[in-house]
């Protein structure tokens, strides 16, 4: 039985129609960006740019054609009766249409050409650590994203127009009201933690780990979730990421340091759970606006939740403790779980944001908010990013970056034209402690099953809850049937005192 239904009304054939066309034409896109992180050969940029330039067009010229228009007509003048979920599909298209209709073809392809172009002066400058390479690039894509908010318009902060493709009904307003109750507790948390007189040990976890048995290790953690193989695939990149085609096709990449265990395990997990999402939207919504995920907040709860709520948990660190004496013989040696635990949730302030524990993240995200939100009110150019960072990381985090590799090209994001994406980490890190907190109540084996590396049982709860509606309802829609509230900061902080008090005895 399909979850959703359709009727009879001839305009549902057309719209679906429009959006298969266009959902084939975004699939193709993301293989190329899958391409050029994977497998493309470098001097293809330009080649990849102008495809980028011309599917993006054709979807433009879909959004904003004539059938796109009689679509509009039928539904808003009809009297059938429609489905809930029809309904929800028409305003989808509704929003893209509006979108479309706001934004210049030329200015959709120039943007699509140019981020192209600036991945790969990105990618050389972090390689040659000089952030000279990539500025004028990214002088460029800020100064088309102001362009494209500008055209979209806002009520209130032309950021917000931004903000709004990647957390619908989100504003600059709330986020820094969120921010801001965040800051007001992570800060004294952060100082009670440094005058707690407890040194944590990790340096077990940076010994020698081959590069072969970190590759083995990513397989088990995708066996053990449920990743299906027949439907994904698993590469390496320099900055990982989730690419979906569709729930059939999702490919997911890591990243390995010999020298540092947690990036590939903690990696692999996150972006594990980016792709269990993608593999469990319902099938019903194939080839439709709907089928994709509901926000880029709800889409990193779920790798939040892997990453940090389950793989930083103290049960689950006692199974991986197991798994990786076995994976990595001599390694861990009069090391016990406990300590390796200790160790995994150590509270330090470090340079990189994925590698940052789970209270000073938060500090991370609202840097990069604060200048997204100044770059595009046109506060400052691109020329002042390097400086800037590092002011904002000696005020939040009390460290410096020696060089830009570690600083202000360490992210992809700017380089792709995704402004407004990064406070998704920090609501994905909210839902998913409000995940936690729902979970474990319906769960009263939660400990144990962790424990034992069994976790069906929870995967199956986030499919059936969250996995299989994609974008049949909104964020809050979805807060609101989950939680019986819209997103909050409560759950992550009473989450992250109990882990401070268990681990630094402080509260």
């Amino acid at each position: 039985m399909a979850l959703f239904s359709y009727s009879n009304f001839k305009p549902i054939e057309d719209l679906l129609e429009l959006m298969g066309e266009i959902k084939d034409l975004r699939s193709a896109s993301s293989l190329l960006d899958w391409d050029q992180e994977t497998y493309m050969p470098r001097g293809a940029t330009g080649n990849h740019s102008e495809i980028n330039a011309t599917i993006d067009k054709q979807i433009h010229s879909i959004l904003t054609g004539d059938k796109a228009d009689k679509i509009h007509d039928q539904f808003l003048n009809t009297r059938y009766e429609v489905t809930i979920f029809e309904r929800r599909l028409f305003g989808l298209f509704m929003e893209e249409r509006r979108r479309a209709l706001k934004v210049p073809v030329s200015l959709v392809a120039e943007l699509a050409r140019q981020k192209t172009t600036a991945v790969e002066s990105w990618r050389i400058a972090r390689l040659k650590n000089d952030f000279s390479l990539f500025r004028n690039d990214l002088n460029k894509i800020i100064a088309l994203k102001i362009n494209e908010a500008e055209c979209l318009g806002a009520k209130e902060n032309t950021y917000d127009a931004l903000l709004d493709i990647y957390e619908p009904g989100m504003t600059e307003s709330e986020l820094t009201a969120i921010f801001n109750s965040l800051k007001e507790k992570i800060i004294p948390m952060l100082g009670k933690v440094r005058t707690s007189g407890l040194r944590v040990d990790t340096s077990f976890l940076f010994e020698l780990y081959p590069r072969e048995g970190q590759i083995k290790f990513i397989r088990l953690l995708a066996d053990m979730l449920s990743f299906d193989f027949k439907r994904g695939r698993i590469d390496s990149s320099s900055h990982p990421f989730t690419t979906a085609l569709s729930a059939n096709d999702v490919r997911l990449t890591y990243r390995t340091n010999e020298n540092d265990i947690r990036m590939s395990v903690y990696c692999a997990l996150h972006e594990l759970g980016h792709g269990l999402y993608e593999q469990g939207i319902a099938p019903d919504l194939y080839r439709t606006f709907a089928g994709e995920a509901v926000s880029y907040g709800i889409h990193e709860s779920q790798a939040m939740f892997w990453e940090k709520i389950i793989g930083k948990s103290p049960e689950f660190a006692q199974w991986c403790f197991i798994q990786l004496k076995s994976y990595f013989p001599g390694r861990l040696k009069g090391i016990s779980p406990v300590e390796f635990y200790f160790a995994l949730n150590k509270v330090e302030p470090t340079l990189i944001r994925t590698e940052a524990d789970e209270l000073t993240y938060m500090m991370h995200i609202l840097l990069r908010f604060e200048m997204e939100d100044d770059l595009i009110n046109k506060r400052y150019t691109a020329d002042s990013i390097p400086s800037v960072w590092n002011e904002k990381m000696e005020k939040y985090l009390g460290i410096v970056p020696a060089n830009d590799s570690e600083g202000c090209l360490q992210d992809i994001h700017w380089a792709l034209g995704a402004f407004g994406y990064f406070p998704s980490y920090a609501l994905g890190a909210l839902y998913s402690a409000m995940l936690a907190t729902e979970i474990k109540k319906q769960m009263p084996d939660w400990n144990r099953n962790i424990t034992e590396g069994y976790f069906t049982p929870i995967i199956q709860w986030l499919k059936e809850n969250i996995h299989t509606y994609g974008k049949t309802e909104n964020p809050n829609q979805i807060s609101l049937r989950l939680f019986n509230k819209k997103i909050t900061t409560d759950d992550f902080l009473k989450y992250i005192k109990a882990k401070l008090n268990a681990i630094y005895s402080v509260s």
